[in-house]
């Protein structure tokens, strides 16, 4: 699959802390902005307020009284006030040469329309920018009084610029620290795509990575080396299967050799000894088309299989005593004595014929004429047991290893492969399977193969 071209990891860490730290920066930046301009004109509107309070505790009269006052010196007045008519007609102003301009919102306050503790407005007289609050007053009248707020504007101005010069070094910083950051957060990674190139270059999966904390890198380098210690196991797994098996095809191909070059190279052989060379070879590739079967059959159990995927309900009754009927055929000089309760189990019916099958093949080749083999099937546990010479420890310890004979095996046809076979079906059924066994010199000797699987309930 073709990969397509984007960002590296790195670009994406840089952006990311640039953009948050940005985006902290900005926001800082615009609420003391606004934290400040709040401050600047709720001072104003205080004063402005105080003049209003002092209109309304003393009166008019009190209050407007001549002032020098003219438009050009306006900027430097603490406050100007004025009182006007619903007509919009100046009543009384603290100087008679300066009119305030009577605003829309100043004919509304004078006629009752607006809040009775008055409303702010910004606006500009003569080019002077003023802060004024209108107020309702008495008999249809309305107070406005205005103070300058040109500092507070150029105060303000001065913010911006020093917080946009701020919010640039901030997002440059910030930049520079995703820089820092991603190099120190993407080392780790760089460590572990290193050493996973190393070993696919290589094919050396005896590697390991530098776990370190068991942060989520740590958890990541350890699930990297714990895969790498599966697939060591299953190639190594892999090279034994084809090394036994190319042992144990060693023998009956150099058999089968020899028997085909006596039979094309001889002609004028006896008609008894050549048949009977034929049925060597015959047996030799049936036991040939055996090993095979039983190596394909172990290639499949190797396999994943996955532990919660049953293929289906299977009586496991009903498939132990088909594979009695088969082992009283193929041995009838062995009775197999069996008691078997109903028990359904979650699986394959076919694989679990041939772990049956390889139990009770074993059992009967290792009887003697005439000695029971007996079948016991309670609560879920299969019991399988012959009454042959029994096992050695040693063999009971290697029994379920691949291709492994014990000295007392030559004699019996086989491979070895028949318990390493069961042991996987069963196990990948979610079961287990042990082995119990004594010789006559331990006391009496037997060998018995216990298959333990989970049993289910079936819906009546």
């Amino acid at each position: 699959m073709k990969a397509h071209r984007s960002l590296s990891w790195k670009s994406k860490v840089v952006l990311a802390v640039a953009a948050a730290v940005s985006a902290g920066v900005l926001l800082s930046s615009v609420a003391v902005y606004i934290v400040v301009r709040h401050d600047l004109y709720h001072r104003v509107d205080a004063a402005l307020r105080r003049e209003e309070d002092l209109v309304l505790d003393h009166g008019i009269a009190r209050v407007v009284k001549p002032r020098k006052a003219t438009l050009a010196r306006l900027s430097v007045l603490p406050t100007l006030l004025q009182v006007v008519n619903r007509n919009g007609v100046v009543i009384a102003a603290q100087d008679a040469s300066v009119h305030l301009p009577v605003t829309a919102l100043a004919r509304k306050a004078a006629a009752g329309r607006v809040n009775a503790r008055g409303t702010f407005e910004n606006l500009t007289i003569s080019g002077i920018p003023v802060r004024m609050l209108v107020a309702p007053y008495v008999g249809g009248q309305a107070i406005q009084v205005i103070r300058p707020v040109g500092s507070i504007r150029d105060e303000l101005s001065r913010l911006f610029l020093v917080l946009v010069m701020v919010s640039a070094a901030g997002i440059l910083f910030a930049l520079l620290l995703g820089l820092v950051v991603a190099g120190a957060a993407l080392r780790p990674i760089r460590r572990l795509t290193g050493a996973i190139e190393t070993v696919r270059s290589t094919g050396d999966l005896h590697g390991r990575m530098e776990v370190g904390k068991l942060d989520e890198i740590g958890r990541l380098a350890y699930a990297l080396n714990s895969m790498l210690g599966v697939l060591d196991a299953t190639q190594r797994s892999q090279r034994q299967l084809v090394a036994d098996a190319s042992h144990e095809l060693r023998t009956p191909l150099a058999g089968l050799r020899t028997n085909v070059e006596v039979l094309a190279e001889n002609k004028s052989l006896p008609a008894g000894e050549r048949a009977q060379l034929v049925a060597d070879v015959r047996e030799q590739f049936d036991n040939l088309s055996l090993l095979v079967a039983d190596l394909v059959d172990l290639a499949r159990e190797d396999e994943t299989v996955p532990a919660s995927a049953p293929d289906e309900i299977v009586d496991l009754d009903e498939v132990v005593m088909v594979c009695i009927s088969r082992i009283k055929l193929a041995y009838p000089d062995i009775p197999v004595e069996s008691h078997l309760e109903p028990t359904p189990v979650n699986g394959s019916r076919a694989r679990l014929e041939r772990a049956v099958s390889n139990i009770l093949d074993n059992a009967a080749k290792w009887s003697q004429p005439g000695k029971v083999v007996e079948v016991r099937l309670l609560d879920g546990e299969l019991s399988i047991r012959d009454n042959g010479p029994g096992m050695s420890p040693k063999d009971l310890e290697h029994a379920f290893d691949r291709f492994y004979r014990g000295q007392g095996s030559r004699q019996v046809p086989g491979f070895g492969l028949g318990l390493a076979i069961t042991r996987r079906i069963v196990e990948a059924h979610g079961g287990t399977v042990t082995i119990q066994s004594a010789t006559e010199a331990e006391g009496g000797s037997y060998t018995q193969v216990i298959v333990r699987l989970p049993v289910i309930t079936v819906p009546g």
